[in-house]
């Protein structure tokens, strides 16, 4: 269950000490008597991402013989297995180039994918659940019918991105930039979209409800049919966006003021629904003194 390795060097004073265990009750324990019996004169420094712990004799530190499991291995490793079994949930694939890749119903459910590059990627239907894609480069990605809702994706790169049908409530998007992106039918409600860039983006029939695009940039953006009732535009940049056909109930917009466009649509068909009832209560009524009389 353990396997102790040692480098000793009496003439320049290094001694380092590996223990290599599965247990952790076990690591401290043989860490202790591996220590104890060497001498050992400092705290016990330990190697959080692995099972390696080592001590100290002297000044002398030799960490080339005891590194953990080197990052890039264990990546190489997550990598084989999304590839091979198209699941990867809680992987860390940072700084993981997969470019082109086809990733179309992966699992990567809280996965850790910062500054990832994911440009040109089929990641439809994937299922990115409370994924972290910080800064991430997805340029030409497909992202169509994709489960993103949670996500971290500030800073991301998503330019031209297809986007359509897109589950991204509660996402963040601070700062990303989805210039000419596709967002059509995709839902982003309560999304913070803060300072995001979506000039040219295709929000046609998108749900934004009670989203936060507070600075954020839509010029010439597509809007028509999409709701954003609730949605808070304060100081968002819209020149070049017609909304005459968004529903904007109760949205702040950019100038601060509340916007009711869209409410008294919504209205009209209760409004339209009341002469009926008030006929049927009439027409009962009135079968009811008959049948008295």
């Amino acid at each position: 269950m353990a396997e102790l390795v040692d480098a000793l060097d009496l003439g320049s004073s290094v001694f380092d000490v590996r223990v290599r265990v599965s247990s952790s009750a076990l690591q401290s324990l043989l860490l202790a008597i591996a220590c104890h019996q060497a001498g050992q004169i400092r705290p016990v420094d330990r190697l959080t991402s692995s099972a390696l712990f080592f001590c100290h004799l002297s000044l002398v530190v030799s960490p080339a013989i005891l590194g953990p499991v080197p990052t890039e291995t264990l990546r190489q490793q997550q990598i084989q297995q999304l590839l091979a079994t198209r699941q990867c949930p809680g992987c860390n694939l940072s700084d993981t180039d997969l470019r082109g890749r086809n990733l179309e119903r992966v699992d990567l459910r809280a996965s850790t994918l910062v500054r990832a590059g994911l440009t040109y990627v089929n990641l439809s239907a994937a299922n990115l659940t409370a994924a972290n894609l910080t800064a991430a480069r997805l340029s030409h990605a497909n992202l169509s019918d994709s489960n993103l809702s949670g996500a971290l994706l500030t800073d991301a790169q998503m330019e031209n991105a297809d986007l359509t049908g897109a589950n991204l409530s509660r996402s963040q998007l601070v700062w990303a930039k989805l210039r000419g992106a596709n967002l059509a039918g995709a839902t982003l409600k309560k999304a913070n979209l803060s300072n995001t860039l979506l000039k040219n983006a295709n929000l046609t029939e998108a749900s934004l409800v009670g989203a936060n695009l507070q600075n954020a940039s839509l010029t010439n953006a597509f809007v028509a049919n999409a709701d954003l009732s609730r949605a808070n535009l304060r100081g968002a940049n819209l020149s070049g966006t017609d909304l005459s056909r968004a529903n904007l109930c109760g949205a702040t917009m950019s100038d601060g003021t509340l916007s009711d466009r869209g409410c008294k649509e919504e209205s009209e068909p209760q409004r339209s629904r009341s002469p009926n009832l008030i006929e049927r209560a009439s027409r009962q009524g009135a079968l009811k003194l008959l049948l008295f009389f």
